[in-house]
C-alpha cells in the first residue's frame, strides 16, 4: 500500500465522514447504539457538528452493558421507538438483520449511520489511532499452551514511555496486556498516572484478584477483559495452572462494582468442545458478563498453528448462532470469519491505520502477528508513535503487509472484514476491494 493507494482510500472514507456529519447535524434525535470502546469517540463527534444536546440515548442489547454510564448517559435495552422515531441511529457496530427483527421493526424504517465506520475513517484519514495494543511486560503467571510469553526472557516495557505516550493519545483506546499485566512491578505507578481511565482496556488473566479490584477502586479503571475456556478441568489443561476458583472471584468481584464492562472471552481452538462453550456462556448469563468470542490464530514458530476444518467452524457456528447471550457483534463478525475460512477470504490489510501493537521492548509494529526485525516501524524510545504511524518506515511495512492474508481472522482486521461487506453491498466504498 502506497501512498497514492492511501490517499484513494482516504478520499473514498472520506465520504463516510462527511455523510456522518451531515447526519448528525440536523435536528431530529440521536440514538447512539451499542455501548462499545468507540461510543466515546462518536459523542465527541456528535458534539463538534453541534448535535451533542440531541443525543437522547444510548443502546445496547447485551444485559452486561446496561446502566453503563458514557458522557452523563446511562445505557439500557432498546425499544422500537428509540429507533423509528430517531432522525439518526448511529450503530457503534455492523448491525446485523436480527438487531431489527428482534424489535419487530424493518431495517428500513431506521435511518441507520455507520459508527463504527467513522472510527475507521477518522483511524486513516486523520491518524487518529483507533487503538493501541500494548505488551507491557513479557511476565506471566499463567502457563498457557498456545503463548509463549511465559516461556520468555522477563522484559518490562518502561512505566514512563507508556504514561507518556497513552496520556499523549487521550482520544485512543489503550489496550494493557502482557505477559499478565498485573506482573509489571509499576503497574500501580502506570495506572495511577494515566488520564483519561474511560479509553482504557485491561486485559488480565484473572490470577490477581486483588490487583483487579485495586485497578478498579484505588485507579478508576472500568474496562477488563479475560478468557475463560471452559470448567476447571478445560482451565487447567489449556492454561497449565489450577486456577479457575481465582478467575470466578475476579469476574465476581469487578462485576459487583458499579459502572464496569467485564468481557469475558472464549477462544475458539479446535480442541474446544461445546460443552467448553455451553459452560463459559451460562457463566456468563448467570452473571452478567459480556460474551465474546475469538478464533484462534497463531503465528509464533514455537507454538502449534491451528489445524482448522470446516466441521469444527461449523460446530460453533450453530452454539454461536443460537446463544441467547452472545453479543450480535460478535455473532456477526464470526458469521464473517466463518463463510470467510471456507472461500479463503482475502482482503487487503490495513491494520496498522488502526490497531498499532507496541511490544515489551517499545517496538512498534504494524500488527501483533508480524513481530520480526522486517516489520519493525521504529521505537518509541527513539520517536513519538505520532511520528512513527507517519513515517517512511510505516508506509514501507505497509507496502509490504499490503497483501498479507496469513491473519485476516484475527480482532485487528475487523474494519477490513467491514470494508468487504461495505463492498458486497455495492456500498460507497470501493476500497473494500479483494485482492
Amino acid at each position: 500500500m502506497n501512498r497514492s493507494s492511501v490517499e484513494a482510500l482516504r478520499n473514498e472514507l472520506g465520504r463516510i465522514i462527511t455523510d456522518i456529519r451531515e447526519a448528525c447535524s440536523g435536528t431530529g434525535p440521536i440514538v447512539i447504539y451499542g455501548c462499545g470502546y468507540v461510543v466515546p469517540k462518536l459523542i465527541r463527534f456528535v458534539k463538534s457538528c453541534g448535535g451533542g444536546d440531541r443525543i437522547k440515548a444510548i443502546l445496547d442489547d447485551s444485559p452486561a452493558k446496561w446502566d453503563v454510564v458514557i458522557d452523563g448517559i446511562a445505557s439500557r435495552p432498546p425499544k422500537p421507538e428509540d429507533l423509528t422515531s430517531a432522525e439518526a441511529v448511529i450503530f457503534a457496530f455492523p448491525p446485523g438483520d436480527d438487531v431489527f427483527a428482534k424489535l419487530g421493526i424493518e431495517r428500513d424504517a431506521v435511518a441507520v449511520v455507520e459508527g463504527y465506520m467513522l472510527d475507521y475513517a477518522l483511524a486513516v484519514c486523520e491518524h487518529k489511532l483507533t487503538r493501541v495494543n500494548w505488551v507491557t511486560t513479557s511476565a506471566c503467571n499463567s502457563r498457557c499452551v498456545f503463548c509463549a510469553y511465559w516461556n520468555s526472557d522477563v522484559v518490562h516495557l518502561d512505566a514512563d514511555l507508556i504514561v507518556e505516550t497513552v496520556n499523549a493519545l487521550p482520544e485512543t483506546t489503550h489496550t494493557l496486556s502482557g505477559g499478565e499485566f498485573f506482573c509489571h512491578p509499576q503497574w500501580r505507578s502506570i495506572l495511577s498516572r494515566i488520564r483519561n481511565k474511560d479509553n482504557m482496556l485491561l486485559f488480565t488473566n484473572g490470577l490477581l484478584p486483588d490487583r483487579a479490584f485495586q485497578a478498579c477502586d484505588e485507579y478508576g479503571i472500568t474496562r477488563f477483559a479475560a478468557s475463560l475456556d471452559g470448567g476447571p478441568e478445560t482451565y487447567r489443561r489449556v492454561r497449565g495452572v489450577d486456577g479457575f476458583d481465582k478467575v470466578m472471584t475476579t469476574l465476581r468481584g469487578l462485576k459487583q462494582r458499579p459502572g464496569t464492562i467485564v468481557n469475558v472471552t472464549f477462544v475458539i481452538t479446535p480442541d474446544k468442545t461445546a460443552q467448553d462453550f455451553k459452560t463459559v456462556e451460562q457463566i456468563c448469563g448467570e452473571l452478567g458478563l459480556y460474551f465474546a468470542v475469538a478464533r484462534y490464530h497463531q503465528t509464533d514458530p514455537r507454538l502449534p498453528e491451528a489445524a482448522w476444518n470446516d466441521e469444527e467452524l461449523h460446530r460453533f457456528d450453530e452454539l454461536i448462532r443460537n446463544s441467547p447471550v452472545i453479543s450480535e457483534l460478535d455473532r456477526h463478525v464470526h458469521g464473517i470469519y466463518a463463510d470467510g475460512f471456507r472461500r479463503r477470504l482475502k482482503l487487503t490489510c490495513t491494520a496498522g491505520f488502526t490497531t498499532p501493537y507496541v511490544d515489551q521492548y517499545a517496538d512498534l509494529y504494524w500488527c501483533g502477528q508480524k513481530k520480526l526485525p522486517a516489520f519493525r516501524i521504529g521505537n518509541l524510545a527513539d520517536a513519538p508513535i505520532t511520528d512513527l504511524v507517519r513515517s517512511e518506515r510505516f508506509y514501507e511495512i505497509a507496502r509490504k503487509l499490503h497483501h498479507c492474508n496469513d491473519c485476516w481472522c484475527a480482532t485487528n482486521r475487523r474494519f477490513d472484514l467491514y470494508l468487504h461487506q461495505a463492498r458486497n453491498r455495492q456500498d460507497r466504498c470501493p476500497a473494500a476491494a479483494v485482492d
